[in-house]
């Protein structure tokens, strides 16, 4: 059920029996009077990150909470963007990085980008990402989550919705950034 007023886009991947991935967008309006309001990135701290608060469930939480998610967003050159992602728990000592994720849907985690601008659903940037280094095929861990993005994958300048979904003690957990590219 939609409850806030106005347009919402939906994009949907599937890759027919022997053919090629095929990207599906849609839109959905909900009625009534739609509140317009700016997407702005996160604050980045010193070292460039943004830091969620969750509990075990993957839910926000307070400051201080047994789990951190962290987003770092970079632009490492003109052609070549990394997102890069920190699943953490909280020790005696501060926090460390979480080993005990799961494969799911054959990567270690996967990552969704949208991009703010635009104001129908074929004008949005839609880009669907796996964890991993070039030479790797999608292995990482909690400690450090790479997303890469280069050549024609690297995304206009702008505001960008993104997620982080990984799979810890048999559930898929998501994880919101608003970034800055």
């Amino acid at each position: 059920v939609i409850t806030r007023p106005g347009p919402h886009f939906a994009f949907g991947e599937v890759r027919p029996t022997g053919g090629d991935l095929e990207l599906h967008r849609f839109e959905v309006r909900a009625t009534g009077t739609p509140t317009q309001t700016e997407l702005s990135p996160e604050a980045l701290d010193a070292q460039g990150w943004i830091t969620h608060h969750v509990d075990a469930l993957g839910q926000p939480a307070a400051v201080g909470a047994d789990f951190r998610v962290r987003c770092k967003p970079e632009a490492i050159k003109a052609d070549m963007v990394h997102l890069t992602y920190r699943v953490e728990r909280r020790t005696a000592t501060g926090y460390t990085p979480v080993e005990d994720l799961q494969p799911w849907l054959g990567m270690d985690a996967h990552s969704v980008m949208i991009g703010a601008a635009g104001h129908t659903v074929g004008e949005r940037i839609f880009r669907h990402l796996h964890a991993g280094h070039h030479d790797d095929h999608g292995k990482s861990s909690g400690a450090h989550i790479l997303f890469m993005l280069h050549g024609e994958d690297v995304p206009p300048s702008g505001v960008y919705r993104v997620w982080l979904q990984v799979k810890r003690g048999g559930r898929v957990l998501t994880f919101p950034f608003t970034v800055s590219i």
